[in-house]
């Protein structure tokens, strides 16, 4: 069987066996769902999830291979990005094959897209770079005795292979071969290599450059993109950013986040539905409050028509609220599934106010006349008020409450 190992040290004493994870981020988007609206709220008709590319990907270099046998008798093939090292024995020469014959090959990173594929590392780079590693090759683990007493081991990760090469060149100082830009994808899963393996301080400078040529196509509406970018800013302690999407997740989202199998802290997808929830529920209170105090005739009218006002104005309300499927509705009780804070407010805004005149005696030339006017009292001067005063508390979520006190 042929071994196929990316050689970013030569001399390593460290294999890397990258094994795919059980599902790949175009996978678990494929799954990405966006609840539909109860059809009382439809209203209007929501725009498509923001699917936008927020850059072209990175172009795979073409690279010329060439063949070499080392003393052994085991056979590599060298390329600018790395060598790769095939350990079969049973072809090849003593010569290096004159770079004129070699045919132009594809992109090194490539060679290993269906591949479970090794990189060959060293581990003092991994012990300085990541706490992870400095724990499983100095502490009392079975990869820390092999490395001791045989002097090499292999460690299985799990990952995009072509994000660990990028990270394993970061680490080991080949700033030549670490792209000065990458697409989204490619920089959420840098964002789980750093996560998982802790080597967020090694790839600091890099990911400042990264996240700046794409931070002009940050997503505007709840998309896969907008839980990528949640989880790139709490990785690399981007506040702003973090704040940003936050909000448009609380804003924007009609159940509690899907992740993408990305890393994402409970707590945050947790506190985004919960502030979701609250102010749905808040909304909805204040709505039934409102019916309450119109049967009481609570609210007077400003010209005088108390117990008229009220009635039409509960009637109207009674009328819409039970239309968008709100009026028995226990804000208590509902969980809001399928129901974002932007599709209620929306809805709740375009709520309809009845038409009605209201009449006035007044008295010309010696002659009285009853006068009717349009009411000015409407349904709209006793709701926007209380949604606009909920609009502060939808302002997305502080980085700072959610790491640790040292790393703040």
């Amino acid at each position: 069987m042929k071994h196929d190992i990316y050689l970013v040290d030569p001399e390593g004493d460290v294999e890397l066996v990258v094994k795919p994870g059980t599902t790949t981020l175009s996978e678990e988007e494929a799954l990405f769902e966006d609840p539909p609206t109860p059809r009382g709220l439809q209203w209007p008709q929501q725009q498509p999830l923001d699917t936008t590319e927020d850059s072209p990907p990175i172009k795979p270099t073409t690279i010329r291979i060439r063949k070499v046998r080392d003393l052994s008798g085991r056979y590599y093939e060298s390329f600018s990005d790395g060598m790769l090292w095939h350990a079969d024995q049973s072809s090849g020469g003593d010569r290096v094959e004159d770079d004129q014959n070699s045919e132009a090959g594809p992109s090194g990173l490539d060679l290993f897209d269906d591949l479970k594929a090794r990189i060959r590392v060293s581990s003092k780079h991994l012990k300085l770079a990541s706490a992870y590693f400095r724990r499983q090759l100095e502490g009392d683990w079975r990869e820390s005795h092999d490395l001791k007493s045989k002097g090499f081991v292999e460690i299985p990760v799990l990952g995009d292979f072509h994000a660990i090469v990028i990270l394993m060149n970061v680490i080991h100082g080949y700033t030549r071969k670490v792209p000065r830009s990458v697409d989204l994808n490619m920089l959420t899963n840098m964002a789980i290599l750093v996560d998982y393996y802790e080597f967020h301080e090694a790839v600091e400078v890099l990911t400042e450059m990264w996240i700046g040529n794409l931070e002009q196509s940050l997503p505007t509406t709840y998309s896969p993109d907008l839980v990528k970018w949640v989880s790139i800013s709490f990785v690399f302690r981007k506040k702003d950013i973090f704040q940003k999407m936050t909000t448009i997740a609380q804003r924007h989202a009609k159940s509690a986040i899907q992740t993408l199998n990305l890393p994402i802290l409970y707590r945050v997808i947790d506190e985004i539905d919960l502030r979701r929830r609250q102010s749905l529920s808040r909304i909805v209170s204040a709505l039934h409050n409102l019916i309450v105090e119109f049967r009481k005739d609570s609210i007077p009218c400003k010209e005088g028509n108390t117990f008229e006002c009220n009635s039409m104005l509960l009637g109207t309300l009674t009328k819409e609220m039970e239309s968008r499927g709100l009026l028995h509705c226990d804000p208590e009780l509902a969980s809001f599934d399928g129901i974002s804070f932007e599709v209620m407010v929306t809805s709740i805004r375009n709520i309809r106010s009845s038409q009605w005149a209201s009449v006035r005696r007044t008295h010309h030339n010696d002659h009285y006349y009853n006068s009717p006017r349009s009411h000015s009292c409407q349904l709209g001067s006793h709701i926007i008020p209380f949604i606009e005063s909920l609009e502060p508390s939808m302002c997305g979520l502080n980085l700072d409450d959610f790491l640790p006190k040292e790393a703040i």
